[in-house]
């Protein structure tokens, strides 16, 4: 296995370990004002997922930074592609934080109104941008035989990438629900119990569109590994649902934390050997072979990127261990 293709693995864990813990988090975020009506209730729903101290964003900026240090050729593309919304993310990530930390320490009035509107509207843009980067990088985009983008901020909107970007929005809400069953006690959790079962439905049908969508404009279900995990991940969907509705809420959420692993993990398989798909020729396609690296010693940045993703890891356990769960 080469240096080039162990970074691309560990960039794909950095990117899959971000998203496993805050994708529960953005549906929360949406939530917010739709259980527990009252300032109260919306108190109470906000603090189960602060404080936001960016911990878990340094998994985000370890996958980008990694990219930037081992790929300059991949990092030089995907900014060119993708640089405004990049820096809308990283935005977005800042006012997040800021508007849960100061709402889990206002009580109700103007500002917790406000903060709850800002929270909303970050929580829904942060999943569909996230959705739409990741999702480009294999549906495809205009680059030529120099590897450069040639397209505007149109080509980022295609059937595949928005059907994808709307799919990460439901399954997110669907995942902060389940996750609110287990959090909240009456009558909060009922509401929670009840509005999981509408996104569930929801997530499983854009999982569905974005299957058909996928088949038809792209060739991720051409090699057999991508396909069956891609199709693992549908079926989990399906499983979680039901595990929800025996009541079995910690296990839907295990669940739902398996299926974003295993749907990166797809993803990540889908495009190797490629970095970025080209949709004018796909022998223009960025790959581990053609993209301009780092002619340093990546070596030593490696380990140092393998020692945060296991730092990282020991601390996710160690909070995880601490959080209590109730049904």
């Amino acid at each position: 296995m080469s240096i080039n293709v162990l970074w691309f693995i560990l960039i794909g864990i950095l990117v899959a370990g971000y998203l496993y813990q805050v994708a529960h988090q953005f549906g929360v975020g949406v939530l917010v004002g739709g259980i527990g009506a009252d300032g109260p209730g919306q108190i109470q729903v906000v603090r189960t997922i602060g404080p936001v101290l960016g911990l878990e964003e340094i998994w985000l900026l370890g996958a980008a930074g990694a990219v930037w240090y081992a790929f300059p050729g991949w990092w030089q593309l995907i900014t060119a592609a993708c640089g405004p919304i990049l820096w809308m993310i990283l935005v977005l990530l800042v006012v997040r934080a800021l508007a849960v930390n100061v709402m889990r320490q206002t009580d109700e009035g103007l500002q917790f109104t406000l903060l709850k509107y800002l929270l909303l509207v970050c929580s829904l843009l942060l999943p569909a941008l996230l959705g739409l980067v990741l999702a480009n990088l294999v549906t495809g985009l205009p680059i030529d035989g120099q590897a450069r983008f040639t397209g505007g901020r149109a080509a980022l909107l295609s059937v595949p990438a928005l059907t994808a970007s709307l799919f990460a929005i439901a399954f997110c809400i669907y995942h902060g629900t389940v996750y609110l069953t287990s959090q909240l006690d009456e009558p909060l959790w009922r509401q929670a119990y009840q509005r999981a079962f509408v996104w569930g439905r929801i997530a499983l049908v854009l999982a569905g569109v974005a299957t058909v969508t996928a088949v038809y404009f792209t060739d991720i279900f051409d090699r057999f590994w991508p396909s069956t995990m891609f199709l693992l991940a549908l079926l989990g969907i399906v499983m979680s649902s039901w595990l929800l509705s025996q009541s079995y809420n910690r296990r839907a959420f295990t669940l739902n934390g398996a299926i974003i692993l295993v749907g990166m993990a797809a993803l990540w398989a889908a495009l190797h050997p490629r970095l970025m798909v080209s949709r004018l020729d796909p022998a223009f396609s960025l790959t581990l072979d053609t993209v301009a690296v780092n002619p340093g010693n990546r070596v030593i940045g490696l380990v140092i990127l393998a020692l945060l993703v296991v730092g990282l890891a020991a601390w996710k356990r160690r909070s995880a261990g601490n959080q209590v769960f109730h049904s």
